[in-house]
């Protein structure tokens, strides 16, 4: 029977426990590892870039879905130059639509971290984590739909790109500030 070992392994939490600590150990050594040292140092300057990036990112999104909302509303008309592919289909329409909540999570969570930061409280790397992740998944989720659909409009998927992918200069270091408390 196919399913059952996918399903005992589901429903076995002992399972899920350690295979849970083996992800965790993996990025931990991913963090320590000697070719990686140079992410995963935890000082001043690197906390000041991420904190940047972070601040810049998310209010930049920030500025696309007020600028997405009133020209919903009707009140602008943006420049068909800078319009994705079929933007006028309900479709892609709703498919724009559906990364509002993630792109609000990830910007809430980047703006909390960099506020919590600058007061000096020690629970911004849990944001800025939680943050740096729900920002690759929109970036992955837009990058995924523009390939699948052979979309590879620069103005689009570049931006989306780099949403997959500099997260990755952090991760590992706010992973070993974390492990570390």
């Amino acid at each position: 029977m196919p399913l059952r070992p996918f399903w005992h392994a589901w429903a076995n939490p002992l399972w899920q426990t350690r295979n849970a600590r083996a992800g965790i150990a993996l990025w931990y050594r991913l963090a320590n590892a000697t070719h990686h040292q140079h992410f995963a140092i935890v000082t001043p300057a690197r906390q000041k870039a991420l904190i940047a990036a972070l601040t810049l990112t998310d209010s930049l999104f920030l500025l696309y879905w007020a600028v997405t909302l009133i020209a919903a509303l009707g009140v602008i008309t943006p420049p068909a130059a800078i319009l994705y592919a079929n933007y006028h289909d309900p479709r892609v329409i709703a498919w724009n639509w559906s990364f509002l909540p993630v792109d609000l999570a990830f910007s809430g969570t980047g703006l909390t971290a960099a506020a919590a930061w600058r007061r000096g409280a020690k629970h911004w790397p849990i944001a800025a984590l939680i943050s740096l992740i729900l920002t690759m998944v929109a970036g992955g989720m837009a990058v995924s739909y523009w390939a699948i659909l052979g979309e590879y409009n620069p103005a689009w998927f570049l931006p989306n790109l780099a949403l997959l992918i500099w997260p990755l200069a952090f991760l590992p270091a706010l992973i070993k500030k974390l492990a570390n408390g």
